[in-house]
């Protein structure tokens, strides 16, 4: 009679253990995150002359800021000698925070319905965005403009990889120039897969899992070495276990297509 009783408490319980997991994956599912976790690589380097620089800034303003949304988010990282080191960002934005602020004082009795209104007011904070900081920052780090140190950033961007998907932007040439990887000096493929193992021996290479990769601005005097960096990176980020998706100079203009696919 004892084992009697004890057998629909068993079955109770294995109920209740069912029902407890369905609400642990419901609970999971409505955790995940909205929008994509965008972390843009600015180069700061000397060698970037002020037009080039420029060029940087407006493929960047135009080709992924005006796409960003509410559910996105963005962090803007400095490319120079001292990115690591220093630690400090251009700057950050959720943009859902600009939601809110840009639905207060509306007036009543307007053309426009509020959600209208939102929407125009957040594609003009869009315009001037983050234009200030990337200026007013690099003037105040040119004594860090004398290396181009973009492993150092991406090493960096390792703080800010908040989601499960993360799609990083780098804006620069490329032209990797510091003490511990210099492509103005490595001049075959040879050379590069060797420095790629003393990377990797020397812990330099960031773990960037469920990051896809955007460059955009890369650049060199010759096709060769154009080639020979780009075979570099190609490497550098699948040791990174990255995905490599986009890798051009004039190629702002694919940044809306590829962020509808993430």
């Amino acid at each position: 009679m004892g084992r009697d009783t004890l057998r629909p408490m068993s079955k109770n319980g294995d109920v209740m253990r069912k029902l407890l997991l369905i609400i642990i994956l419901l609970l999971n599912c409505s955790k995940q995150e909205k929008g994509i976790n965008c972390i843009v690589l600015l180069d700061y380097s000397a060698s970037l002359p002020d037009e080039e620089f420029d060029k940087y800034v407006g493929m960047f303003r135009q080709g992924l800021l005006k796409q960003m949304s509410y559910d996105d988010r963005m962090v803007l990282i400095p490319i120079d000698k001292a990115s690591e080191m220093k630690n400090e960002i251009i700057g950050e934005c959720h943009f859902v925070d600009l939601k809110k602020q840009l639905s207060k004082n509306i007036p009543p009795f307007q053309v426009l319905s509020e959600a209208d209104t939102v929407i125009a007011r957040f594609q003009r904070t869009l315009d001037t965005l983050f234009q200030h900081e990337i200026y007013y920052f690099r003037d105040q780090r040119k004594k860090f403009n004398v290396e181009t140190d973009i492993i150092g950033s991406l090493n960096q961007a390792t703080s800010y990889l908040t989601h499960s998907e993360n799609a990083i932007f780098i804006f620069s040439d490329m032209i990797q120039e510091s003490a511990e990887a210099n492509l103005k000096r490595l001049t075959t493929k040879a050379a590069i897969d060797k420095k790629i193992i003393e990377l990797k021996e020397t812990a330099q290479i960031p773990d960037l899992k469920n990051c896809l990769i955007f460059v955009c601005g890369a650049t060199e005097k010759s096709k060769q070495n154009y080639r020979l960096n780009k075979y570099f990176w190609t490497s550098f980020f699948e040791n990174t276990n990255a995905s490599l998706r986009d890798y051009g100079y004039g190629n702002a203009d694919r940044i809306a297509v590829f962020l509808k696919k993430l």
